[in-house]
């Protein structure tokens, strides 16, 4: 739950915070997995439609509640373009948050300028 992000958009050597608050409701001790997938909207060549770009596996007792934090930066976006080069390109990327690839919780929206 209350996924934040520290920006809504960033640009060259600028990075933006993600933080979700994970919550064990179970009776007995538990672990997860928090995972960062990013997607970018629109590409001049095509990726993957989300890529796995951070993860943490946590420990939580019954009814604790702990903040996870992930990190992007503007070579979590790069990609190969049609030149062969690494590039990073403007546009709209979403953040998902997951328990695994199949079960996003979370998503906000991101713009690279």
């Amino acid at each position: 739950s209350n996924m934040q992000v520290s920006a809504t958009s960033f640009g060259k050597n600028e990075q933006v915070q993600v933080s979700v608050n994970v919550t064990n409701s179970g009776k007995t001790e538990g672990k997860e997995v928090v995972q960062m997938y990013l997607g970018n909207k629109v590409n001049t060549v095509t990726t993957p439609v989300m890529a796995l770009k951070g993860f943490d596996k946590i420990t939580l007792k019954p009814g604790e509640t702990k903040t996870v934090r992930f990190t992007v930066k503007p070579e979590d976006i790069a990609i190969w373009n049609t030149d062969m080069q690494l590039v990073t390109e403007p546009g709209t990327f979403d953040v998902m948050i997951a328990r695994s690839a199949d079960d996003v919780v979370l998503t906000k929206t991101l713009e690279y300028k």
